[in-house]
């Protein structure tokens, strides 16, 4: 997987879902007080009890279809902020049931949703003995709030509240695919110690129907030393701690075929400048989607220095023009579901060479999706430096239908 979400991203996004939630106290108290009566409220709790109250008060909130497992593509992909969901979307999405197994594990495609470009999976993880399953980017030292975010304290890390309920025993489980260019993923842990992954790839060219190999890694972590978690595992120590256990990975492969929803294309293809920005956008490509709006542009280095002073944070973002909103980015159209948003070099893909000399006339493209409510026949495009938040020009184009 070329392109991984981070730690920082995953807890970003799940506490944006979750900062909605508030816990019963009456639950807690009831839970504590069946353990001991009112006069055992001081004592400490177990890991595990914690995470109990916790579960139950999630239950509590409403929560109940993320917490049984019933998460699925539009919860994940809906679950960064702003995101433009459409109607009727469960129409375009559709039930799998196709299920594989390793020794340790059983996993069922559930769902899975593809544009020609874009796909999109989730999976059930069911283990066969006791393990934490752990979505990729959480390590054993991590606060367990982060693969439960907002429901524990942060001061329980996950080792420890796997150690408290699985003797230990921890697992990374990643689901990915070998053809994509880009993908970011995440993972839901579940009431019953099953995990539901989501894989969202975007592949390079455009296909009706695709055959991809999904595939399960299974990896177990060994469970940290003391002196591991007080600095070793980060290279602190005298000797590093290594913990997951390559001897023991198991992998599942999956063939499928997926068949495209329909979708339409658009195009604008007369040259749109941005002097201030350095470029000139030689080509926009709006593909409409049953979820979303997905889009593709294309632009060249005009003036060198002009471009080089954004130090690589150049983005282009499609407004609202007749928008009276005093901040910027409430300007903006709605964004779309896809969190793949990317901005590269065409002719170097690696960002190990992204040091290349550039010159006047250096091919870019941006992609990125923007909502399903702002389909139209026109558009209009400001270029900005992330960086620094500057505000460039404005331009407003039209699009044409491709038959």
């Amino acid at each position: 997987m070329n392109q991984k979400i981070t730690r920082t991203e995953f807890r970003e996004s799940m506490d944006r879902r979750l900062s909605a939630m508030k816990a019963e106290p009456w639950l807690a108290q009831r839970i504590i007080a069946a353990e001991g009566g009112e006069k055992t409220v001081a004592k400490k709790l177990s890991v595990s009890m914690i995470l109990v109250i916790a579960l139950i008060a999630v239950l509590a909130t409403g929560a109940l279809a993320a917490t049984l497992g019933a998460w699925g593509i539009i919860d994940f992909a809906g679950n960064h902020y702003g995101a433009y969901i459409p109607p009727k979307y469960e129409d375009c999405i559709k039930s799998e049931n196709v299920t594989a197994e390793t020794e340790t594990l059983s996993v069922n495609i559930r769902e899975s949703y593809y544009d020609g470009t874009l796909l999109r999976v989730t999976a059930n993880v069911v283990p066969k003995e006791p393990v934490f399953l752990l979505g990729e980017g959480i390590s054993p030292e991590d606060p367990v709030c982060d693969y439960i975010p907002g429901l524990v304290s942060e001061e329980i890390t996950v080792a420890e509240a796997a150690r408290d309920r699985f003797e230990g025993r921890m697992a990374e489980i990643v689901l990915y695919t070998d053809e994509s260019t880009s993908a970011s993923g995440d993972c839901r842990m579940n009431h019953d110690n099953s995990a539901t992954l989501y894989i969202e790839e975007v592949f390079d060219d455009e296909q009706k129907d695709r055959d991809v190999t999904l595939h399960l890694s299974y990896i177990p972590i060994r469970d940290l030393p003391a002196e591991a978690e007080s600095g070793g595992v980060s290279g602190e120590g005298e000797e590093e701690f290594d913990p997951f256990d390559f001897d023991r990975q198991e992998t599942a492969d999956i063939p499928m075929t997926f068949h495209s929803a329909e979708t339409k294309t658009f195009v604008c293809d007369r040259p749109l400048d941005f002097p201030s920005a350095g470029v000139q956008v030689t080509k926009v490509t709006i593909k409409a989607t049953p979820l979303e709006i997905l889009y593709n542009i294309d632009y060249a280095v005009t003036d060198l220095a002009k471009f080089e002073a954004q130090e690589g944070g150049l983005w282009f973002e499609f407004i609202d023009p007749q928008s009276t909103a005093a901040d910027p980015y409430d300007q903006c159209l709605v964004s779309g579901l896809t969190s793949i948003g990317t901005a590269r070099r065409v002719d170097n893909e690696s960002e190990d060479e992204a040091g290349q000399p550039v010159e006047v006339g250096t091919a870019y493209y941006q992609r990125d999706s923007i909502g399903l409510n702002a389909l139209s026949d026109e558009y209009t495009l400001r270029a900005y430096s992330t960086w620094e938040e500057n505000r460039y020009e404005s331009v407003t184009f039209r699009v044409e239908e491709v038959k």
